[in-house]
């Protein structure tokens, strides 16, 4: 039996269609794969899932101290391995590679010395990367941190921002020219409002605008001891914002900031002034006596 050319035949399938080829889970050549489950992410904890605190910290080659060579009786230490820890957990939520020198700055003091200390990282350029960052981070003032003029971005805010804000008693946070733009500048001052100490922030030199400014306002009336907010070169600037000719929301925020900072700022003054006058009038009479 001849068959008229182009003649649909019946065994014909739709292209893509799957077919047993001598086993299952076989399908023809063009056909789709089935679908794979999603694979838990680094570490063997999934997305979202709560990083055991031992497993963020002690993880070496991730160039941090392990818990051992912490003093654990130092209120500092086991502050920095909760920021390491809260940090390395969001930075694996968000699948975001960790900052060495974020770590620098938050990374433990050690109770060894730093030779001892150093030969536990894994990885020699980054033991040395991370220990010159340790270096430049006095711990005379724990409770003040300062990222001058590393570039993070809007990413590593967020995870750096909940970092900081396990620390109760963070009084000054300094985030000048760290590529900071609105969306940074949201996930900073929103998660800043745990911190009721916070008296001074430095956001200078980034390119934040309405949404920025506005998010500072709203942190500016959450964090009542907030007194100085550095915003040179950045849409808070009058100057800044004149020359790139910024919307009047812009110039709102500011004036609204102003006015809530002003008083503060004056009382501190006073503060300050009174508590000179204390310590003069006790060495006059200490000399007198």
């Amino acid at each position: 039996e001849r068959r008229v050319p182009g003649a649909a035949c019946a065994e014909r399938r739709a292209p893509g269609a799957s077919r047993a080829l001598g086993g299952a889970g076989r399908t023809a050549p063009g056909a789709m794969p089935p679908k794979q489950k999603p694979s838990p992410a680094a570490g063997g904890h999934s997305v979202g899932a709560e990083v055991p605190m031992e497993t963020a910290t002690s993880s070496w080659a991730r160039g941090l101290p392990s818990p051992q060579d912490v003093d654990m009786s130092d209120p500092t230490a086991m502050l920095r391995c909760r920021q390491c820890a809260e940090y390395q957990k969001l930075c694996q939520e968000l699948r975001l590679r960790e900052n060495i020198a974020v770590l620098g700055k938050l990374a433990p003091p050690s109770a060894k010395d730093d030779d001892r200390m150093s030969s536990k990282f894994s990885n020699t350029s980054r033991r040395s990367s991370i220990a010159e960052v340790m270096s430049m981070c006095p711990n005379d003032r724990p409770h003040d941190y300062d990222f001058t003029s590393l570039y993070l971005g809007d990413k590593q805010l967020r995870p750096l921002a909940a970092a900081l804000a396990v620390d109760r008693q963070l009084v000054c946070l300094r985030l000048p020219g760290v590529g900071m733009f609105d969306n940074g500048m949201v996930a900073v001052c929103t998660i800043l409002k745990r911190s009721p100490q916070l008296e001074v922030l430095d956001v200078s030199g980034n390119r934040f605008s309405t949404l920025g400014a506005r998010a500072c306002v709203s942190l500016a009336e959450a964090s009542l001891k907030l007194r100085e907010v550095v915003a040179k070169d950045t849409a808070l600037d009058p100057d800044f914002a004149f020359k790139r000719g910024l919307p009047t929301t812009v110039t709102a925020a500011r004036l609204a900031l102003e006015a809530i900072l002003a008083p503060r700022k004056a009382a501190a003054a006073a503060a300050g002034v009174a508590e000179d006058d204390r310590g003069a009038c006790a060495g006059t009479t200490a000399k007198a006596a």
